[in-house]
């Protein structure tokens, strides 16, 4: 099963968010800060990564997470889906800057964003992928 990680200090924005993975048979885990999703994610090996880039900066703030994943060895092959209410040209160059490989914005159609999903997963029939598929 296709395991996306979740990085968003909103409770309800992460709930929906979860409840479609969770429709579409994604196997989804939820976190509240970025420091806490590279630790789980060396346990868990996510296929990818949605991350909110408005987070209180108490450990990594959005940005900060995208950077620490893709300077990190184990990691960096990791897609990262940036889901925010920041829609401003600024804020999604910054996001692909650090290393973001798809950027949506809030609130986010669903179908979307697993449109999204499946393109970086480098899938096209909308099935389930048998394991992480590596962009490089």
């Amino acid at each position: 099963m296709t395991k996306i990680l979740c990085v968003d200090d909103n409770e309800l924005g992460s709930m929906l968010v979860r409840l479609y993975l969770d429709r579409v048979k994604y196997e989804s885990v939820q976190v509240d800060n970025g420091a806490t999703a590279l630790d789980i994610a060396r346990q868990i090996k996510p296929d990818c990564v949605i991350v909110d880039l408005m987070m209180p900066k108490i450990t990594l703030d959005g940005w900060d997470t995208i950077a620490a994943f893709k300077s990190d060895a184990e990691l960096t092959h990791i897609p990262i889906i940036v889901l925010t209410a920041l829609s401003v040209d600024h804020a999604k160059k910054r996001a692909f800057d650090v290393g973001c490989d798809a950027f949506l914005s809030k609130p986010s159609n669903p179908t979307e964003l697993k449109t999204c999903i499946d393109s970086l997963l480098g899938r096209t029939d909308g099935s389930p992928p048998t394991g992480t598929t590596p962009l490089h």
